[in-house]
């Protein structure tokens, strides 16, 4: 009779494991699906990008003078910024049918990085591979970041303005997860590390002084933080990594700094900003931004899926520590100073270099340091929270509910965002349309040897298009890269 009783309770034990198993496998899978459907909409977004203002001046140079030498012209003639000329001429360079698919490949390339990262961090922290939450969290940070990001619009998919605070974001992903896998694993993988993420953190301060700053801050705070790890080889390899990164950093803003195109540009853009303005501006702007960003639902969404899924991890690992309530709140107080850090480096540049307020495009970066803000604050809170967690998965009726509602708090957030995205098709559509017949247009012009052509004025988001004077500089680019003389909007 106690056999009988013993093995239909193993079997009731397995039936509630294979339940709660079944219940954890939906509620990931729908989290990937509706996150994965809210960053389709600013795919689907990308697809309708067409030139504005400075891209036909950068690829007006491209067909003239060739990808090299367009490189070499920028560098020696208006900025040092080489990651971000190469990127912006290389669209051009392959051809104006590319420009749709610039922002596209750009967020399919910040998915692979950020989700591979995610996974070798994840893997670090508890010891196990976890491809599932890996792309649950890596999509939710992208999301997060395309959510919050202030101008979207010209940050994004603006080819000029994309390049320049988004281009990045890959390569530093890269050498987040690099930095994970050499830590973890020394040896071979930590060689590798080693030369890899000095050459990514050179290349991406090649994009735009505000990420110089920013990635510099960030490589500062990294060992402030750690050193208060237990010592081994783990934290040497670790500081051995952000030496590395930090010289790789370092040597990209050299170049950068020093290329004798700055001179020209400077004589235009500034610097014309005083210290001390800057640094009080940065200090209140910074503020005001981290209190706006940090109360969005896309910061906490990331925040809560990053808690829920540490609390389940370190409820199950046997390595990672925890801690107390009043160690939790100290570390919730050191990640919000450590996120208005970052947002000071992120204003600071804008206010030197412009002596005024930074357009809306250059905080892209203080969008990404509330993400990794909201990241932090989420994982510490689940490592609090993971001893009830621990009873919690042992309960059908509390984790089954649980789970719905953790789907649910998702979608609550994120399907209205790609609703809002996907909205906008037509509208784009139209926009993209009127734009290729003006092209051709153009284009038919400059071969009749037209030399004063009047288009239709389009209406677009941005203050980019062109414009009723034909003088205004985007007009002229266009002119340029047309081949025509004038060219005036009505």
């Amino acid at each position: 009779m106690a056999t009988t009783k013993d093995t239909r309770a193993e079997s009731e034990g397995a039936a509630t494991a294979s339940l709660l198993r079944l219940a954890t496998l939906g509620a990931l899978s729908g989290g990937v699906f509706l996150l994965g459907l809210a960053i389709a909409g600013y795919v689907n977004t990308g697809f309708y990008s067409r030139y504005l203002a400075d891209d036909f001046c950068i690829a007006g140079h491209v067909n003239q003078r060739g990808l090299l030498d367009a490189q070499i012209y920028w560098y020696e003639n208006w900025t040092g910024r080489f990651g971000y000329v190469f990127l912006s001429n290389l669209i051009p360079w392959l051809g104006q049918w590319s420009m749709p698919f610039y922002a596209p490949v750009l967020i399919a390339a910040m998915i692979a990085a950020t989700v591979w990262a995610c996974y070798q961090i994840g893997y670090l922290l508890f010891d196990a591979s976890l491809a599932l939450l890996s792309s649950l969290v890596g999509l939710a940070i992208v999301f997060g970041y395309l959510a919050l990001m202030p101008g979207r619009l010209d940050g994004l998919y603006w080819l000029s303005g994309g390049t320049n605070y988004s281009g990045p974001l890959p390569l530093f992903a890269l050498s987040a997860g690099l930095m994970a896998w050499g830590v973890r694993d020394g040896g071979r993988p930590y060689r590798v590390a080693w030369f890899a993420i000095f050459v990514l953190t050179f290349v991406s301060s090649g994009f735009a002084e505000t990420f110089i700053v920013w990635q510099l801050a960030l490589l500062f705070i990294i060992p402030v933080l750690a050193v208060r790890l237990e010592p081994g080889e783990r934290r040497e390899r670790l500081f051995e990594l952000i030496r590395n990164a930090m010289l790789g950093a370092l040597s990209g803003a050299a170049v950068v700094i020093f290329s004798p195109g700055n001179e020209t540009r400077q004589g235009t853009e500034g610097p014309t900003g005083e210290i001390g303005m800057t640094v009080e501006r940065s200090i209140t702007d910074s503020f005001e931004l981290l209190g706006e960003l940090f109360w969005r639902p896309e910061a906490w969404l990331l925040a809560g899926v990053v808690l829920v899924v540490t609390a389940a991890l370190t409820a199950r690992s046997s390595i990672a520590a925890r801690f107390t309530p009043g160690q939790l709140a100290v570390r919730i107080a050191v990640v919000l100073v450590t996120t208005y850090i970052l947002l000071v480096a992120t204003h600071a540049p804008g206010y030197y270099f412009l002596g005024g307020t930074p357009p809306a495009r250059a905080l892209a970066m203080g969008a990404l340091a509330v993400v990794l803000g909201a990241l932090a604050i989420g994982y510490l809170i689940g490592h609090a929270l993971a001893p009830h967690w621990a009873k919690i998965e042992t309960r059908p009726t509390i984790a089954g509910p649980l789970a719905a509602l953790c789907l649910l708090g998702i979608g609550w957030v994120v399907v209205p965002q790609a609703l809002r995205e996907f909205s906008r098709t037509e509208e784009l559509s139209t926009y993209a349309a009127a734009w290729d017949d003006r092209d051709r247009e153009l284009i038919a012009a400059a071969r009749d040897d037209v030399s004063d052509v009047r288009v239709k004025l389009l209406a677009h988001d941005s203050r980019l298009e062109l414009r009723t004077d034909s003088t205004a500089w985007m007009n002229q680019c266009a002119a340029g890269y047309y081949g025509i003389r004038r060219i005036t909007a009505e």
